[in-house]
């Protein structure tokens, strides 16, 4: 399990050919930012080899405009993923075969420069190793 925690009080630009930018905080900086991320693989019993995961993000504000004249910030929001999967072996055959979820709440925001986050999506993915 990992836990992670950011606060960012100052990310200003200190130098600038324009002397305007001066002072205005760093595009894509975060204000504060908490993270929980997990997956748990059964090792024994009737689920041997199935893995589970989810991950949480809260992030703060975030200024996605470099300009001084335009201060555009992000909301605060809230983003989420989940995984299932499955290792076997097939003879000498190494394999995993899992199902991803990004954007779990299907949220709507845009992700630092004015990109647009993804909608929810799914992935399928299997994976052998020969």
């Amino acid at each position: 399990m990992v836990l992670g925690y950011s606060r960012i009080w100052e990310a200003r630009t200190l130098e600038a050919e324009d002397v305007r930018m001066i002072n205005v905080r760093r595009q894509n900086a975060p204000t504060k930012q908490f993270s929980l991320w997990n997956k748990y693989t059964f090792v024994d019993g009737p689920l041997k080899n199935f893995y589970a995961g989810f991950g949480l993000r809260w992030t703060g504000e975030i200024r996605i405009h470099g300009s001084w004249s335009v201060p555009l910030y992000t909301n605060n929001v809230w983003d989420g993923n989940a995984l299932l999967g499955y290792r076997f072996k097939l003879r000498k055959l190494e394999c995993d075969l899992s199902g991803r979820v990004d954007n779990i709440f299907d949220k709507f925001y845009y992700e630092q420069t004015f990109r647009p986050v993804e909608p929810r999506r799914a992935y399928v993915t299997a994976s052998f190793k020969f």
